[in-house]
């Protein structure tokens, strides 16, 4: 059982005392010591047993605490963050924490010390401000807004420098009142209130306030001031030197500036909305004319539906004026927004007014995306509180917001995670928790060859199939990225090398399946896994990324033997020519290169010839090769480009690269006629040559489905009549003395 931690007399003494939450607990999450403030604000008794277990759910910082177990390592002993907790009234409030972990002389963490201080007002105040600027956007779009978008005047008064630069570019009336006169003033307030810095330095602050109002505003100013208070908000009609009429939403709070303590206050005009309130309460009939002639969606919440929509509204929702009123007000917004809509219907039912401003997606009934920001306040309706809404659709912008937040950490090509995102991924699963991390990485094989000989737009099919089987092979919990090009990294936390390699052996088999492309689909990884805190993350991919390379050379002799069977069996079913064209035109071609004398190489380098030598044609379009009439002018050209194709798919493969040359040429006509070059004579390869002759005298020979072969003299002939204008005279004399006397040994028809 553990036990209270002793502190000495001094520090505990000085802890019972101090206004910040101060607490030590141990790793398991039993608190062995905490302060009266700890107590205060965590929701029990300090009475109650010294030693609390962070696992019972009355312990307000639960949470809060967690994190640090799991966040802090021996690299970064000390955290430091800011969090909200509920406390005992249901408020939300904000604090500043900063935990330490003591470790023992093993180095495991013996306890964690942390101390937490309440910023709920810094907070509070610090997001009014930003919503300043929005709500006053908003307001513009209704033509609502008093803004004037021209240069303010600037005036000479004192006052801080940085401040002045923020707020002078602030939308908004920003103030400072000290002895009851304003000190500062932005170029916003002087304009809207229509006096000068200096005018305003001579004015009781409370003489540009209507009368009803001054009394509520000097209330508040000495609650502030007295510290009764931290901060006031509220709607307060001014008197500007026009003399119209101005609402202003002014928010406030009690800050030390040259030793004294001052005001700082932040307003914006809300005229048309208290305009709008008293329209509602003088006539519902003023009010409905103006709502629906409003383009924004506006709506009166009852005490538990709605009471009044307006036309856009209507629109909107897709749904009729009668259904509105019939449905409960969260079946209009998304799933992901009910439990919000719940608590503030529960809200409203124990009379709380609703005030505030929500961006919420919402559920039309055509079922599109839609999204809208919404402004609530209380009004009187028919005599009885309720509830205005208006609303502005933001579905455009709030797309793009969505569609920028997934471009910039997803891969557009594939829709994985990119590697920007995996980066930050990194920083936040290198701790303990994710332990044993084992990390993939993968290098898809032949993407430069697809790329090569069928275009990039099979390539980039070719990564979405891989990208698929990736995604359908890992748990949930793991994280798979497009690392680059052709290479993806798979993390997996919790995973120890065994799981890794199970996964990485249903890859390879769903690869395996992919017959869809003229190659076969395979794709090299690698596995590391960390077991210890201590290991760095850094390492770890280097060693997954060094044994995929490694594997990718281990691989590449069967890869390239498959990757060979493949294109030829490809190139039968794509050109529709037969194993047995192949095979007779192999004896052809390795009786005509054994006559010649030709070396072991060349001969080598002939017979593979033979097999791929249209290995192009496989990236020709099917309505071309299966044409059974003549080809167009236009079909001619393209299919013109098989040779080209064949000689890119060979240099991107090492075992084709040699013959690369020869299959560019095996078109190639002695006068120079032939394409796609116009090389002649001895400038086309010999081996290109040699087929040339061997595989027209085979053709003949064999026939084809609509035409019967030659025989062999015929065959002979013709070949004859072609000598010096398409194949190289002194090579055709010597396959016509080769056929003649040795034609049934090499090929027994």
């Amino acid at each position: 059982m553990h036990q209270s931690h002793p502190k000495p007399e001094s520090i505990a003494s000085l802890l019972q005392d101090l206004e910040d939450i101060v607490c030590y607990y141990t790793p398991d999450g039993i608190i062995t010591y905490f302060n009266p403030a700890f107590s205060k604000r965590g929701g029990f008794q300090i009475g109650e047993a010294p030693l609390i277990n962070l696992g019972c759910g009355d312990i307000q910082f639960k949470h809060l605490l967690e994190r640090s177990i799991h966040d802090i390592s021996c690299q970064e002993p000390v955290l430091e963050y800011e969090s909200q907790a509920v406390g005992k009234d249901g408020q939300t409030q904000w604090y500043r924490w900063k935990v330490r972990a003591v470790y023992d002389k093993k180095g495991q963490v013996e306890e964690y010390q942390a101390i937490g201080r309440e910023i709920s007002c810094e907070k509070k105040y610090a997001q009014l401000l930003e919503s300043y600027q929005e709500v006053l956007k908003t307001a513009s779009s209704d033509d609502s807004s008093r803004v004037v978008k021209s240069k303010w005047r600037s005036s000479d008064d004192v006052g801080p420098n940085p401040f002045r630069r923020l707020t002078d570019t602030t939308p908004a009336c920003i103030f400072i009142i000290q002895d009851g006169h304003y000190r500062y003033a932005n170029n916003f307030f002087t304009y809207t209130m229509g006096y000068t810095m200096e005018e305003l330095m001579k004015i009781n602050c409370l003489d540009l306030i209507h009368p009803d109002y001054r009394d509520q505003l000097n209330e508040e100013l000495d609650n502030l001031i007295s510290g009764c208070k931290p901060m006031f908000r509220h709607d307060i009609m001014a008197l500007p030197r026009s003399g119209s009429l101005l609402w202003l939403d002014v928010a406030a709070s009690v800050f030390q500036w040259e030793g004294k303590p001052a005001i700082l206050g932040a307003a914006y005009d809300v005229t048309h909305r208290m305009e709008l309130q008293a329209a509602l309460m003088q006539s519902e009939y003023n009010f409905r004319q103006l709502a629906d002639a409003a383009p924004n969606l506006i709506f009166v919440l009852g005490k538990t539906r709605l009471i009044y929509v307006n036309k856009a509204f209507i629109e909107t929702t897709g749904y009729s004026e009668e259904k509105c009123l019939s449905m409960e007000s969260w079946e209009f917004f998304h799933p992901q927004h009910w439990d919000m809509i719940h608590e503030m219907k529960q809200a409203r039912q124990n009379g709380a007014a609703l005030n505030g401003r929500f961006q919420t997606r919402m559920m039309p009934q055509d079922k599109r995306e839609a999204w809208a920001d919404f402004s609530l306040s209380t009004i009187t309706f028919s005599g009885q509180p309720a509830t205005l809404g208006v609303a502005i659709d933001i579905t455009e912008q709030k797309m793009a917001q969505l569609q920028v937040e997934y471009l910039s950490y997803h891969d557009k090509l594939t829709g994985l995670y990119n590697r920007a995102y995996m980066d930050e991924k990194v920083k936040q699963m290198d701790g303990s928790r994710d332990l044993p991390l084992s990390i993939i990485m993968g290098d898809v094989n032949g993407l430069k060859m697809v790329n090569d000989a069928f275009g990039h737009s099979s390539g980039d099919l070719m990564l979405q199939k891989v990208a698929r089987i990736l995604s359908a092979n890992c748990r949930k919990s793991d994280l798979i990225a497009r690392w680059g090009g052709d290479e993806f990294v798979i993390m997996l936390p919790n995973s120890t090398e065994e799981t890794a390699r199970r996964i990485c052996a249903k890859v390879y088999q769903a690869c395996t399946q992919l017959k869809e492309f003229p190659v076969q689909v395979s794709i090299a990884l690698g596995i590391s896994t960390k077991t210890l805190p201590e290991q760095s993350l850094e390492d770890l991919f280097k060693e997954a990324e060094d044994l995929m390379y490694r594997n990718k050379m281990l691989e590449n002799r069967s890869a390239r033997s498959s990757f060979l069977n493949s294109l030829e069996q490809t190139l039968w079913v794509r050109s529709h020519e037969t194993q047995e064209h192949t095979v007779r035109l192999r004896h052809l071609v390795i009786a005509l290169g054994q006559f010649l004398g030709l070396t072991p190489d060349l001969m080598n380098n002939l017979t593979l010839l033979a097999a791929l030598h249209d290995i192009g044609k496989i990236a020709i379009p099917n309505n071309i090769l299966d044409k059974d009439e003549p080809l167009t002018p236009e079909e001619w050209e393209i299919m013109k480009k098989h040779p080209e194709i064949g000689y890119r798919i060979a240099l991107a493969n090492p075992e084709l690269a040699h013959i690369a040359e020869a299959i560019l040429h095996h078109h190639e006509r002695w006068d120079g006629q032939g394409y796609p070059l116009g090389a002649k004579g001895q400038e086309i390869p010999l081996i290109s040559r040699i087929l040339a002759i061997a595989d027209s005298y085979d053709v003949m020979i064999s026939g084809r489905p609509y035409q019967p072969g030659f025989s062999q003299e015929e065959a002979l002939q013709e070949i004859i009549s072609c000598a010096g204008t398409q194949f190289d005279p002194e090579l055709t004399l010597i396959f016509i003395d080769l056929i003649r006397s040795r034609g049934q040994k090499i090929l027994p028809y």
